[in-house]
């Protein structure tokens, strides 16, 4: 009975195949990680932003600011910022607002580069792994002096390519949860500047700020 192709490979190609091994675990920790800190940083609940919105429009600012206390996300961090900052000038209340802001948009963004890199390496890692153990293969069967030995030579063509095989494979999974991860930021960024750009209108048309 032949030896499994894929214990093959790393017992020929040891090197290429711990660096894949270790891009994937890499990848993994970090997809696990960011699940875990979307669930803490990424918060934007849609129901606190109007239950604040209604108890400012009712001139109940003390109980719209108690309603953002301790709440996470960046929605609620923007309100509490600019619910404490109401008496101040709006441009002021508007610097405030961005650095609360940039806080969670960067703490949101860590570790995303590192699975682009993932995506674009491991392909290309695979794919050198594959040419070295085919140029290995080819030099074998060259000094090959029977067709015997060259017919067994022939099946790690096929070990060859599980290089490529695992690499483009790490690579789809870190470019799903890539694309997953930015466009559910950019979602982020956009309904935390569109609940700061209401509040701030709501307390605007009431002249709360200072002139």
């Amino acid at each position: 009975m032949g030896q499994n192709p894929l214990f093959e490979f790393f017992r020929r190609e040891p090197s290429i195949a711990i660096v894949l091994v270790v891009m994937s675990v890499v990848g993994l920790m970090v997809i696990i990680e960011r699940i875990i800190a979307f669930g803490k940083f990424g918060s934007t609940s849609s129901s606190l932003m109007t239950e604040t919105l209604d108890l400012v429009k009712a001139g109940r600012d003390n109980e719209a600011l108690r309603a953002v206390n301790d709440q996470p996300g960046p929605v609620a961090a923007i309100a509490r910022v600019i619910l404490s900052n109401a008496k101040r000038p709006v441009h002021e209340v508007e610097r405030l607002v961005q650095e609360a802001a940039e806080e969670y948009f960067l703490a949101l963004e860590k570790y995303l580069p590192v699975l682009d890199t993932i995506t674009t390496l491991s392909p290309l890692w695979g794919l050198f792994g594959t040419i070295i153990g085919m140029i290995q293969v080819f030099v074998q069967y060259a000094s090959a002096n029977d067709d015997k030995t060259k017919q067994a030579i022939l099946p790690s063509v096929g070990t060859a390519l599980y290089a490529t095989a695992g690499g483009i494979l790490i690579a789809m999974v870190s470019f799903i949860a890539y694309n997953y991860f930015a466009s559910r930021r950019l979602r982020i960024i956009a309904e935390s500047e569109q609940a700061a750009t209401k509040l701030i209108n709501a307390l605007e048309a009431r002249g709360t700020f200072a002139r």
